[in-house]
């Protein structure tokens, strides 16, 4: 049901857009999904949460382990990532981060801002994922700053299909998302 509105909300805030774009990735794409204009209201942000959360409760169920997803942390690539973590953390998780595209050359030069540790167990999120490029720009940052740091999955509000999925299998990390760029494309 949630997945209705959600796609509604797109719809209603013309959150996706038809044209020619570059993407973050930098492939073109005839078709634009500013998910941040959903994400930046309150029924939007709520919804993908709590989407993200009936995900995780599933698939601890099917595999009858309540432990499935060991999860402290949420986090991910500036800006994608910024709203989702701050919902996460209100329903969810403990801890949070950021992971910057760029450290500044000023105050504490960190690669991030936030709690994350040796001893995290993660779920990286984003907006829209393309060709998974801003996943792993994240995985490969932690892993090379905290070696043992668990990264349990990713999630993604809207999965474009375009390799973001096959590229974090080959790092052992599964993608989820709630919907795909075939569900807006059948919406409008």
């Amino acid at each position: 049901m949630s997945k209705k509105i959600l796609l509604k909300l797109f719809k209603d805030l013309e959150a996706v857009k038809f044209g020619e774009f570059t993407l973050s990735s930098g492939k073109k794409s005839n078709m634009y999904v500013d998910a941040r204009k959903v994400l930046l209201t309150a029924d939007g942000l709520e919804l993908v949460c709590d989407e993200f959360l009936d995900i995780i409760c599933d698939l601890e169920v099917k595999s009858n382990d309540d432990i499935l997803f060991d999860i402290d942390t949420v986090g991910g690539l500036e800006t994608g990532a910024n709203v989702i973590v701050g919902g996460m953390l209100k329903t969810f998780c403990n801890y949070g981060f950021i992971w910057k595209k760029n450290i500044k050359n000023y105050g504490t030069k960190q690669r991030f801002e936030g709690i994350l540790n040796e001893n995290s167990k993660i779920i990286l999120v984003d907006d829209v994922a393309t060709s998974g490029s801003s996943f792993i720009q994240v995985i490969e940052g932690i892993k090379g700053l905290y070696p043992k740091a668990k990264i349990n999955a990713a999630f993604v509000v809207v999965d474009r299909q375009e390799g973001a999925e096959e590229l974090l299998k080959s790092y052992n990390i599964p993608l989820y998302s709630i919907l795909t760029k075939q569900d807006l494309i059948d919406n409008q």
